[in-house]
């Protein structure tokens, strides 16, 4: 319908000027032990985007995607963390999102640990949907109310029947979990369309919007 109705919120490193995405630097992070420090750092920072963004859209509360990486889920202290920031607006207002290979590697704590936020009021969402060979009764454990299809499979479906019916596939997996489904790297109207098609409830990609500053957000 063209309306904005989540943002998610993405790490970026300015470095001489220019914007470096996290895809290129996580590894490094991971690797000196920062990672949980920069966790808690994202969460400080969304305390004052989402005041601002509040007030731009004028009481119109949009719920605030947050990504958890696999070592943050593990961490003993995860639900703490999450507790003693206390999210603007609530819970209810928060999405914790987790790949779904993720989900797959991960051990027992870090699902009861996205079960307690779930019970807290915290939407959880998986991404990547679609590339992480589902343990189904995992998936029906977590009870997550977002499915973020990898784009993967949508640029696949665009080159052949057998790869859509793939698609179409996890978009029908999705919806059986009770979930939204978002459509993940929509870039064209043409992909735009094929998601529409095969019932997904929300799209996301470059086609809508590239990532940007809060002070372009507001103003978007």
């Amino acid at each position: 319908a063209g309306r904005m109705v989540m943002a998610e919120a993405l790490v970026r490193w300015r470095r001489r000027g220019q914007l470096v995405p996290a895809s290129e630097f996580i590894d490094t992070i991971k690797d000196s032990g920062q990672l949980r420090p920069l966790g808690q750092i994202v969460l400080e920072l969304i305390d004052a985007d989402l005041r601002e963004l509040d007030e731009s859209r004028e009481g119109d509360r949009l719920p605030i995607t947050i990504n958890i990486s696999p070592e943050e889920l593990e961490a003993r202290d995860l639900v703490k963390r999450v507790m003693d920031w206390d999210p603007p607006g609530g819970f209810e207002r928060l999405v914790i999102e987790v790949t779904e290979a993720t989900l797959m590697a991960s051990q027992g704590h870090a699902i009861e640990a996205l079960r307690l936020l779930r019970r807290l009021g915290a939407t959880i969402a998986i991404d990547d949907f679609g590339t992480g060979f589902s343990n189904l009764s995992m998936l029906e454990r977590l009870e997550p109310k977002i499915v973020k299809i990898d784009r993967s499979l949508l640029v696949s479906a665009e080159t052949g029947e057998r790869s859509r019916a793939i698609l179409d596939a996890a978009v029908g997996l999705g919806r059986a979990l009770g979930a939204q489904v978002v459509m993940e790297g929509v870039e064209t109207p043409g992909q735009a369309e094929l998601a529409a098609d095969l019932g997904a409830d929300l799209l996301q990609g470059y086609l809508v919007a590239r990532p940007m500053p809060m002070a372009e957000l507001v103003s978007w």
